[in-house]
C-alpha cells in the first residue's frame, strides 16, 4: 500500500476524468504513467517497470520517458488502438499551488482515429475515418457521419440497414460513436465492428445538435449542404463536431463543409468483390493488387485519392473523359517539364494534415516552412503545366491560384528559410518585419560581441594557449582551460565544472553578458511567437483556399500516376459508348497484374471478351485449373474498373457501356467468426448478387457450386445461370466452371456463348497456351494436373479407375 503524495492525487485526480484513457503526465522534461496503468504500458512500450520513492512506504509503480520521444510512444498505444491522454504542466512558475505542485492539465486526447500528432513528413498514410451512428426509434433508418480529422473530410448519409453496411465496408471507420439504448442493437447489426464509444442518448438531440452545426459552420440553414431534410445525417453529424470538441480539446477550423455521400454516383462494389479482385489489398502478402499497380503518387494526398477513386469508380461519363483529357494532356507535353512536375511533387508534403494542425495552433515553424516550400512547389506545377492557359482541360478556378499566390507572398516575406523546428527557439522572422524585433536582434548581437572581445582580451592578457568561451544547455556561458593553466586566471573566476582534463569558469562579467542575453532572447521570443501566431490567424481565415488546392495538385498527381502506368505498360485510352446493347468489348485484354507480377511479361497472352444484353449476355467459361478462367474474369473486371475511374487500360481496344454495380463470387474461404462455412459464404455472396442485380451491371462467377456434392453443384449452377437468364434486367454475366455438363443442359439458350482455354497436349504432358476460343470443353484435365504437382502414380491411376466407375453406375 501506498501513501497518495500530492503528485499522485493530482495525477488520479486527472486520471478520473478519462478514466477509459492512458495518462501521459508530463514531470518536467518526463512524461509518467502510474500504477496499474504503469505496469501494462511497461510491455507494451518496452519500458524498464520502477517504483517512485522506493526507500519509503510510498512506493508506487512507475513507467516513464522524454518528453521530446513523445510520438514514439503514443504510436505504439495508438497501433493498438488505446485511448491517450496528454497532460501537461504549465510553464509558468506562478502555476504552483501550496503544496509546490505545479498547475497541469489535459492538452489533447489521442485516439486511432484522432491525433494532432499525426506525421505530415510520412507518406502513403489512408484516411481514417471516426463514424457516428444514429439508429432511429424504430430501428429501420440509420444516420451516418464519418469525419477524418487530419484531413478535415466530413461525410454524411442516411437509409436502410443494407445500404448503411454497404457504407461502412467502403470506408472502414476505425472509431464508432453510438447511442447506449442502442448498444445491442447496433451489435446484432454490425456483430463484427468493435472500437465503440458509447454516448449518452441525450447527446443525439436534434435541435441541440442543428444549432451546434449553425454555430461551427457560421451559416444560417444547412441548405448550403443540402441536408436540410436529413435528420438522421443531421444529428449524427452534430454528435461528431460536439464530441470532439468536447472531449479532445480540438479546434475543427478545417473542417468547413459537409459532404453528402451520393452512394448513387459511383459503381455499387461490395466488400467482397474489393477483396476478391485483390482491388486495394491482395490476399497474399507477397502479392500485388491493382491499386499497387496504379500506385506511382508522390503525395499522401494523392495516394489517398487513389485509393478512394478504387473504391468508388465513377458512372458519369463526362466525369471519366475530363480525367482521360488530362492523362492525354501529359502524353503531349515535353519529357523535361513532366522530370520537373516530378521533381516539384516529390517536394510537397501532406498538407491536408498541416491544416488540421494550423487549425488547432499546433504547428510549429519548420513545419510552417514546409508549407510554404509546398506551396511555392504547387505553384511551379500550375506554372509548367500552364493552367490557366489550358482552363478547359484542367477545369479549375483560377481564382483559387489567384488567391493562393497572394498567400505565398504574404507568409513567405515573412519567415527564414529554416527556422527552429520548436517554437521554444527563435529567429525565425525575416528582417524588416517589425522594427521592434529588429531592434532587440542588434542588441542580442551586440552583447553576443562583447563576449566575443571579453574573449580576445583574456587571451591576450593571461597568455594561455588554449582558453575558449563555450556555451551548453546545462551551464550556459562558461570559460573553459586546460588544468595546466589553472593557476594562471585571476582569483575571482568562478568554477563551474571540473573535468578529467579542463576546468571551466564563469566571471561576473560573463554572467552579466548572459543575462542580459537570456533577456533579450526572451522579448525577441515573445515579438515573434505575436507575428507567428497572427500568420496562423491569417492562414486559419484561408484554410477553404489551401484545401481546394491541395485537393487539385493531389488530384494532377494522381492522373500523372496514371500516365506514367499508360506509358510504362503500353496502356491505351479506353472509350464509353452508349448502345441498346449495353456491349462490353475488350480486344487483346491483359490482366494488369498478372502481367507485371509475372515472367512473362512479354509473352503474355492477350484475349478478347465481349458481352451484351442480347446474344452475347453470358459467357461461360471452361478449361483445367491454372488455364487462365479466373484470370480472364478478373481481367475483365479490373479493366472496367480502371476505365471508369478514368485511367488508361492494358488492351488494344476497349469499348465499354457504364456499369452501375460491379459483382463477385470467386475463391473460396471460411468465416470462422460467424461460423460460416466455405459453402456458407458462397452462398450468401451469390444471394447478394441475385437479389441486387441491376440493367447495367457486370457479374463474374467462379466455381459455382463446388461446396457441395457434384450433382447438386450442377444443378445449382444450371439454376443460377437460367434465373440469370430469364431476367429482365439482362446483367452481363462471366462464368467459369469445372461442370461440363452444362453445355448440355444449357445449350438450348440463344445469348449464352461458350468459351474454352486451349490446351497443347505433348507426350505425356501438355502445355497451358491460355488463349481464350469459342467452344465447348469436355476436359478438366485433372489427371495432369495432379500429376504435374506431384501426386504419385498409383493414386493418379486409381483415381482413373473410380471416374470410370462413377460414370459407368
Amino acid at each position: 500500500m501506498y501513501k497518495e503524495t500530492p503528485l499522485i492525487k493530482q495525477y488520479y485526480n486527472l486520471k478520473k476524468k478519462y478514466p477509459d484513457t492512458i495518462l501521459f503526465f508530463q514531470v518536467g522534461d518526463f512524461y509518467e504513467i502510474f500504477g496499474y496503468d504503469a505496469i501494462y504500458c511497461s510491455r507494451i512500450l518496452e519500458i524498464t517497470l520502477t517504483k517512485r520513492n522506493k526507500k519509503n512506504n510510498d512506493s508506487i509503480y512507475l513507467v516513464g520517458f522524454p518528453c521530446k520521444a513523445l510520438k514514439t510512444y503514443l504510436n505504439k498505444l495508438i497501433k493498438k488502438k488505446i485511448k491517450v491522454a496528454i497532460c501537461n504542466q504549465k510553464k509558468n512558475e506562478k502555476d504552483i499551488d501550496k503544496n509546490n505542485i505545479i498547475d497541469r492539465k489535459i492538452t489533447n486526447i489521442v485516439t486511432s482515429g484522432i491525433s494532432i500528432y499525426d506525421d505530415i513528413t510520412k507518406t502513403k498514410t489512408i484516411k481514417k475515418f471516426v463514424s457516428s451512428l444514429y439508429i432511429e426509434k424504430n430501428n429501420k433508418q440509420i444516420g451516418i457521419s464519418l469525419i477524418d480529422f487530419s484531413t478535415g473530410e466530413l461525410l454524411t448519409t442516411e437509409g436502410d440497414l443494407k445500404y448503411i453496411k454497404h457504407i461502412i465496408n467502403c470506408y472502414k471507420p476505425i472509431e464508432y460513436l453510438i447511442q447506449k439504448s442502442k448498444n445491442k442493437i447496433f451489435n446484432y447489426y454490425f456483430n463484427n465492428i468493435k472500437n465503440i464509444n458509447l454516448l449518452d442518448d441525450n447527446i443525439f438531440n436534434y435541435k441541440y445538435l442543428y444549432n451546434k452545426l449553425l454555430e461551427h459552420f457560421k451559416v444560417f440553414s444547412l441548405n448550403c449542404f443540402g441536408l436540410e431534410n436529413m435528420k438522421l445525417s443531421i444529428i449524427s453529424s452534430g454528435v461528431l463536431i460536439f464530441y470532439i470538441k468536447t472531449n479532445y480539446n480540438l479546434n475543427l477550423n478545417h473542417v468547413n463543409v459537409i459532404k453528402k455521400i451520393q452512394i448513387n454516383k459511383y459503381v455499387w462494389i461490395d466488400d467482397s468483390t474489393l477483396k476478391n479482385l485483390e482491388i486495394i489489398k491482395s490476399t497474399n502478402k507477397t502479392g500485388k493488387s491493382l491499386f499497387d499497380i496504379l500506385d506511382k503518387t508522390y503525395t499522401s494526398m494523392g495516394y489517398r485519392i487513389l485509393n478512394n477513386w478504387l473504391i468508388f469508380p465513377l458512372k458519369d461519363k463526362k466525369k471519366i473523359y475530363k480525367r482521360q483529357n488530362i492523362i492525354d494532356f501529359y502524353f503531349k507535353i515535353k519529357e523535361n517539364i513532366k522530370l520537373n512536375i516530378i521533381y516539384n511533387l516529390k517536394l510537397i508534403y501532406d498538407i491536408e494534415k498541416l491544416l488540421s494542425k494550423i487549425s488547432n495552433y499546433k504547428i510549429n515553424p519548420n513545419q510552417l516552412y514546409k508549407l510554404i516550400n509546398s506551396i511555392k512547389r504547387i505553384k511551379k506545377i500550375f506554372k509548367l503545366l500552364k493552367i490557366k492557359n489550358n482552363y478547359k482541360i484542367f477545369n479549375f478556378k483560377y481564382k483559387y491560384i489567384k488567391k493562393l499566390n497572394k498567400i505565398f507572398y504574404k507568409i513567405n516575406k515573412i519567415f527564414t528559410k529554416d527556422p527552429i523546428n520548436k517554437l521554444n527557439k527563435f529567429f525565425f522572422i525575416k528582417k524588416n518585419i517589425s522594427k521592434t524585433l529588429d531592434l532587440y536582434k542588434k542588441r542580442l548581437k551586440k552583447n553576443k560581441n562583447y563576449i566575443f572581445n571579453y574573449y580576445n582580451k583574456l587571451k591576450k592578457k593571461l597568455n594561455i594557449n588554449y582558453l575558449i568561451i563555450k556555451k551548453n544547455e546545462l551551464l550556459g556561458y562558461f570559460i573553459e582551460i586546460k588544468k595546466n593553466d589553472y593557476k594562471k586566471i585571476p582569483n575571482n573566476w568562478i568554477k563551474k565544472q571540473k573535468l578529467s582534463i579542463y576546468i571551466r569558469y564563469t566571471t561576473k562579467l560573463i554572467n552579466k553578458f548572459e543575462y542580459n542575453i537570456y533577456n533579450i532572447k526572451k522579448k525577441i521570443f515573445t515579438y515573434e511567437k505575436i507575428i507567428f501566431n497572427k500568420t496562423i490567424n491569417y492562414l486559419n481565415k484561408n484554410i477553404i483556399v489551401l484545401k481546394k488546392n491541395s485537393y487539385f495538385i493531389a488530384k494532377l498527381d494522381v492522373l500523372f500516376a496514371f500516365y506514367l502506368t499508360a506509358k510504362e505498360n503500353n496502356y491505351t485510352k479506353p472509350k464509353i459508348i452508349n448502345n441498346e446493347l449495353n456491349s462490353i468489348n475488350i480486344i487483346e485484354g491483359r490482366h494488369p497484374v498478372i502481367e507485371k507480377t509475372i515472367d512473362i511479361k512479354n509473352n503474355y497472352i492477350p484475349n478478347n471478351i465481349y458481352l451484351d444484353n442480347l446474344n452475347n449476355q453470358i459467357l461461360i467459361i471452361t478449361g483445367p485449373n491454372m488455364s487462365g478462367k479466373s484470370a480472364i474474369l478478373r481481367q475483365t473486371a479490373l479493366i472496367v474498373i480502371m476505365v471508369q475511374i478514368g485511367s488508361f487500360v492494358p488492351a488494344k481496344i476497349v469499348e465499354i457501356n457504364i456499369i452501375d454495380k460491379l459483382f463477385s463470387r470467386i475463391g473460396a474461404s471460411d468465416n470462422i467468426s460467424m461460423g460460416e462455412s466455405t459453402f456458407m459464404v458462397e452462398m450468401n455472396e451469390t444471394a447478394n448478387i441475385l437479389n441486387n442485380i441491376s440493367k447495367n451491371s457486370l457479374i463474374i462467377m467462379d466455381e459455382i457450386g463446388r461446396g457441395t456434392s457434384t450433382y447438386e453443384g450442377i444443378a445449382l449452377s444450371y439454376s443460377i445461370i437460367k434465373y440469370l437468364i430469364n431476367n429482365k434486367l439482362k446483367p452481363r454475366v462471366l462464368f467459369a466452371t469445372h461442370y461440363h455438363e452444362l453445355n448440355k443442359l444449357l445449350n438450348y439458350k440463344n445469348n449464352i456463348k461458350y468459351f474454352f482455354f486451349t490446351i497443347k497436349k505433348n507426350k505425356n504432358n501438355f502445355i497451358f497456351i491460355r488463349k481464350l476460343q469459342e467452344g465447348l470443353s469436355n476436359n478438366s484435365y485433372g489427371y495432369f494436373i495432379a500429376k504435374m504437382a506431384g501426386i504419385p502414380i498409383q493414386v493418379i491411376k486409381d483415381t482413373k479407375k473410380i471416374t470410370l466407375f462413377l460414370k459407368n453406375n
